[in-house]
Order: C-alpha cells, then sequence, then structure tokens
C-alpha cells in the first residue's frame, strides 16, 4: 500500500530548533492533498515559515480576536502571542489530511477539544526531542537567535513536560538526520 499522507490531525511537537517546520515543510511538499494547520500570530514572518501556516496579526487585532472566542486556545511562547482558530482547528479535526507544528501544551488543547468532539483517534501527535545541547546551540546560533542559553532550558522543560503529558506522543530523536525523521513520523502517522 501506497502511502497517501496524513489522513487525521497530525500534529508536530518540539522545542526551538528541534527541526518541526522543516518536518512540517517536507510532509507539505510531498503530499500537497495536506494541508497545514493555521495559526495566528504577533511575531514576524520569517523566512522558514511554510505558506498558509500562519496569519500574522498586531496585538490589537490579536486582543479582538481573544475578545470574540475566535480562538480554540491561545498562549505566548517566547514572547510572541499565538492561536489556533475555533473554526478552523475544529474543521481540520473533521476533515483531516491536515498538519500542524504545535507546542505541547497546544496539543494537550487540542486532545481535549477532540475528545469532547469524540475524534481523539484522529489525532496522531509526534514530539520531536533533543537532548544533545550542543547540537541544539549550533542549530539555535544558524537561526540567528539572540537567547540561546534560555532556549536550551525551555527544551530541558519541554522535554520533560511532553515525557509527563497525557498526549500519546511518539517520540522522534530530532538528531537523526532529516530524511531519517521524515520517515518516522510518516510511518508513525500513517498507522491508525
Amino acid at each position: 500500500m501506497v502511502y497517501q499522507g496524513p489522513t487525521g490531525l497530525s500534529t508536530i511537537s518540539g522545542p526551538s530548533g528541534a527541526g518541526k517546520t522543516t518536518l512540517l515543510g517536507s510532509i507539505l511538499k510531498r503530499f500537497p492533498q495536506a494541508k497545514p494547520l493555521l495559526r495566528v500570530t504577533t511575531r514576524l514572518k520569517r523566512p522558514t515559515d511554510n505558506p498558509n501556516e500562519y496569519r500574522y496579526v498586531s496585538d490589537a487585532e490579536f486582543d479582538a480576536l481573544v475578545q470574540q472566542q475566535a480562538f480554540m486556545w491561545h498562549m505566548e511562547i517566547h514572547g510572541f502571542r499565538h492561536g489556533a482558530p475555533r473554526a478552523e482547528t475544529t474543521e481540520a479535526l473533521i476533515r483531516g489530511h491536515t498538519v500542524g507544528d504545535i507546542s505541547y501544551r497546544s496539543a494537550e488543547i487540542l486532545m481535549h477539544h477532540a475528545h469532547l468532539m469524540e475524534r481523539q483517534t484522529c489525532i496522531r501527535s509526534a514530539y520531536l526531542y533533543i537532548t544533545d545541547e550542543r547540537e541544539l546551540r549550533r542549530r539555535l546560533a544558524a537561526r540567528n537567535e539572540l537567547e540561546v542559553d534560555r532556549r536550551i532550558a525551555e527544551c530541558r522543560s519541554w522535554n520533560e513536560a511532553a515525557r509527563r503529558s497525557f498526549v500519546p506522543f511518539e517520540f522522534i530523536d530530532a538528531r537523526a538526520p532529516q530524511e531519517e525523521v521524515l520517515q518516522q513520523a510518516l510511518e508513525f502517522f500513517q498507522q491508525s
């Protein structure tokens, strides 16, 4: 059987520098029918962001969306606000063929909402972990990250929290070559 790409809602979580955006981009390129899970953010667009992955808004616009209860969840990560539009995320739970790069905390909220909709079996959640701080430091420096030490401390914290989470993450070692990480993720996402 030839794998046709993610059928449900597949999520990719992990700390900064683990390779989430790269993995998401590889999946979207390989499977054009897969769509990114839309998120709203107050941060600036990065050259590595995938098309249709984010809607970029001002703080005032974000505040208005919060007041309208337009988000399934919203939170601050690394000094910027991020939210998942309720309508689009609910549609992704029903439609499937969606892949999202989300925090482990967002994966927990998504799993809770999916459970309420009786759609929890439609979600496959991978967590890219990286414990090699030297490699992580190299990756963050390559991205011109300014607060490398803080991000490394957050990496330790996120890795521990993901291991304790109720989300049934598939843990993938992000130090592996990109093609191997992609293959591991695709094998996991195709399991039913």
